[in-house]
């Protein structure tokens, strides 16, 4: 279905402000203000999970972000369950992606295996990098394992 001309200028609109959300809490994060950097990411993940969908990888970068945030904040447990819900999500739609997008999802993985590495869990960092690799392989016309 195609939506009208005034309700995709909308959708625009809503993804370019939540992406300067996302940049305004890049900010907050550089200047160690966690706190508005929490707040500033979770508009914009609201936003872009309303515009593009859970699967998406402007999405999927806005909660590694988030989780980041969390994890200099602080809240661990916020931090683990972000990251927990950006591996799985992509993992199970990685195979409906173009290739950008693959090679875009291999490195949210990766910036995911260095916040759990962070927060003291080397076993499931590394699991982590061990299934970007794989899927690598799947994209360089490898078979999925």
């Amino acid at each position: 279905m195609k939506l009208p001309c005034l309700e995709q200028l909308l959708l625009v609109a809503a993804s370019f402000g939540a992406l300067v959300d996302g940049k305004i809490g890049d900010t907050y994060l550089a200047l160690g203000r966690s706190d508005q950097a929490v707040s500033a990411y979770e508009r914009a993940l609201h936003v872009l999970k309303e515009v593009y969908g859970e699967g998406h990888t402007e999405v999927a970068s806005i909660a590694v972000s988030l989780a980041d945030a969390y994890l200099r904040r602080g809240s661990l447990k916020e931090a683990k369950i972000h990251c927990e819900i950006i591996y799985y999500t992509n993992i199970f739609k990685f195979r409906r992606q173009q290739e950008w997008e693959r090679e875009m999802v291999v490195v949210g993985l990766s910036r995911v295996a260095c916040l759990l590495e962070a927060m003291g869990e080397a076993a499931h960092a590394m699991s982590v990098l061990q299934k970007g690799h794989e899927l690598l392989l799947l994209g360089e016309g490898g078979v999925w394992l």
